[in-house]
């Protein structure tokens, strides 16, 4: 079936680690499946309801509301992944600081600070400690580090920002046993929310801009020693609108007059931001 995934394999290669790869990642597209969840369209709240809309109905109303919120001198807070591509946390940087004027881009990193660090399951004794498949591209572009986006929840319950802009991340899950209340996200303006599936962070957004996931998608990655990787797009989702995550902000960052000419991944500059650790 060209929807789905039946398996992820290793790419060969001598030099790093062969055939091998983890279980979790070998066993872990089951979650690309889940196809009733995936998010296939743009869509707004109207009247409380989630509503499909075209791309360019998205970007109207967040350039709408971005102006209504720069009037009023709001604070815009910007969120990335370890998760996301070189290429994603590379755009959604120079989306902040061109568009969103905020200059800094937090990202979710591990371990959080209710996980005793050095705290480790037998069965991860050979992965890293930070599990995000980019986290080491995240930080090496700038963006900061923040565990289990704790500082950035407490920032939000203090009211300093008056809009997110999340790119396939979760600020809402936190510590198991003191759980976070998504009310406090009500009192923002605008909540963008880039995501593969539909989740607490989507059923919280004013707008919600579906994204490829990384089998569907071409883009880098860098590993745990600095290398960067590309990896290459599988089977892409039916009756699907959904992007890759530069490239909706791309197109996002041009309709509200920047100049992100970027068409496909290998034009996206993001190596002349990479700093070495």
């Amino acid at each position: 079936h060209k929807d789905v995934l039946h398996r992820f394999r290793a790419r060969p290669d001598p030099e790093k680690g062969r055939y091998w790869i983890c279980d979790e990642g070998r066993f872990g597209y089951h979650r690309f499946n889940e196809l009733e969840k995936r998010l296939r369209k743009p869509l707004i709240r109207r009247d409380g309801t989630l509503v499909e809309v075209t791309w360019d109905g998205a970007f109207s109303y967040i350039a709408q509301r971005l102006k209504t919120l720069a009037a009023d001198g709001g604070r815009v807070l910007a969120v990335g992944s370890g998760h996301c591509s070189n290429e994603d946390n590379y755009a959604l940087k120079r989306f902040a600081a061109e568009v969103l004027k905020t200059d800094t881009v937090r990202y979710k990193s591990w371990p959080p600070p209710w996980v005793t660090p050095g705290e480790k399951d037998p069965k991860d004794l050979f992965i890293e400690p930070d599990k995000s498949a980019n986290g080491t591209g995240a930080r090496r572009l700038g963006l900061e580090a923040d565990p289990g986006l704790q500082r950035t929840w407490d920032d939000l319950v203090a009211g300093s920002s008056q809009a997110a802009f999340v790119l396939g991340a979760d600020l809402i899950r936190g510590d198991p046993d003191n759980p976070r209340d998504p009310a406090v996200l009500d009192k923002l303006g605008l909540i963008v929310a880039q995501d593969i599936f539909r989740g607490p962070m989507t059923e919280q957004a004013h707008v919600v801009l579906p994204a490829l996931a990384f089998s569907e998608r071409h883009g880098t990655y860098t590993n745990c020693h600095g290398e960067a990787q590309e990896f290459f797009a599988g089977p892409h989702p039916k009756d699907s609108v959904a992007l890759a995550d530069w490239e909706i902000l791309a197109r996002l960052g041009s309709h509200l007059g920047a100049d992100f000419p970027w068409t496909g991944f290998r034009e996206v500059p993001w190596r002349e931001e990479c700093n070495e650790d």
